[in-house]
């Protein structure tokens, strides 16, 4: 049994009357909110500790303009499980959701593993750079980008070295020095090398978007935007450029900026599966999920190969709400990575969310034995236990 609800001064018993037919009659509400608010109510005089109808009641009171009313609810809700809020708020469940980072340059099968590499290093402009500059030691340059390329360092660094010395050295040279340096984090060194190719060349646009990066890396934000500028300015065509300034603007909180860089990006390559998600991911969180989704829809179709899509589009899904379709992204994307906590607790979640304790209480309690533990397992005690 509910207690009597007062609404604009006057006492309402549910036992009395319709729930429906009275609230009709005190306030201005549509049949659509009548309905739900008795249809809530009944389930919650059967059981008065349901946490999700509790919420959606508290939501149509709110609706409604009984914002006493849905506060109690609320108050209720939360005081049962502190997460109640789950079930109606987007915003809670964007935030619970961990995003990952993932190594999108290679795909299921490669033993490459080297994300950060792949996303700035810009191949593409030293081979050019070879092709159309006259280079004394081109080809020892040309074997030494070709082991960068595949993630020999050392090697490339000891031919680096073994440069004989009575060659000029070049900015592609000094550039090189610089990115050897940055994958051994001597950010500062780097950026002095990085200086020394653009002194030798300024319109060399290569060094221009390594010391951004590096700079980046120092969160010097402001040096690093501007030569982001200075590359694009140089070379607007180059994808990678715009993603790597998209990924600043994100981290700088300019999120409607990041999103135009993204864009800028995709615009400028055929397939670019990291950009993508980063966009993908970029849209969600400022609520664009119709084209969060559209964008991962589109990678996803492209090269099916590419699983980690799977986990990025089925967090769009389950903020959304969309349970049904994120169970079957975390069910493709298991099938790949079949010992992933993560995906493993919020497919099971979305389950419980789906009213199906049972699943979703088994996947939760899987996730935990993997070595789930994170503030968000806590959800667990209240919803299975």
């Amino acid at each position: 049994m509910i207690a009597a609800l007062t609404v604009n001064g006057q006492s309402i018993d549910p036992e009395d009357v319709n729930p429906g037919f009275s609230l009709s009659n005190v306030v201005k509400i549509s049949t659509t909110e009548v309905s739900a608010i008795d249809y809530y109510t009944r389930i919650i005089d059967r059981n008065p500790s349901n946490v999700k109808y509790l919420m959606l009641r508290s939501d149509m009171y709110r609706s409604a303009g009984m914002e006493k009313e849905a506060i109690n609810d609320l108050q209720r809700a939360v005081s049962i499980n502190p997460y109640a809020e789950i079930y109606t708020s987007r915003a809670m469940r964007k935030n619970l959701f961990p995003v990952k980072k993932y190594d999108y340059s290679t795909l299921v099968n490669s033993n490459n593993e080297d994300p950060f590499f792949k996303s700035f290093v810009l191949m593409d402009q030293y081979k050019k750079k070879l092709e159309t500059e006259n280079i004394l030691d081109k080809y020892e340059l040309k074997s030494i980008i070709s082991l960068i390329d595949k993630g020999e360092y050392t090697e490339a660094k000891y031919l680096l070295d073994e440069l004989d010395t009575s060659y000029y050295h070049n900015e592609l040279y000094y550039d090189l020095i610089g990115v050897l340096e940055m994958k051994s984090e001597d950010y500062e060194n780097a950026i002095l090398h990085f200086d020394m190719a653009i002194e030798l060349d300024p319109n060399f646009v290569i060094p221009y978007h390594n010391r951004a990066v590096a700079y980046k890396k120092l969160g010097d934000y402001e040096k690093a935007e501007n030569d982001f500028t200075n590359a694009l300015t140089l070379n607007d065509n180059i994808a990678k450029i715009y993603f790597s300034k998209a990924n600043l603007m994100s981290k700088k909180g300019d999120k409607e900026s990041a999103k135009y860089y993204y864009n800028q990006a995709l615009q400028r390559a055929d397939y670019y599966p990291q950009a993508v998600s980063n966009y993908a991911v970029l849209l969600k969180s400022i609520g664009d999920y119709t084209d969060a989704l559209v964008e991962m829809d589109r990678a996803i179709h492209k090269n099916p190969s590419q699983t980690t899509h799977y986990y990025v589009r089925a967090g769009i899904h389950f903020t959304h709400g969309n349970y049904n379709n994120a169970i079957d992204d975390f069910e493709k994307y298991l099938e790949y990575h079949t010992e992933d906590k993560e995906a493993m607790f919020f497919m099971g979640l979305s389950k419980l969310l789906l009213e199906e304790p049972a699943n979703g209480c088994y996947d939760m309690e899987k996730s935990m034995d993997l070595g789930y533990d994170d503030e968000t397992s806590n959800i667990y005690w209240f919803m299975c236990d």
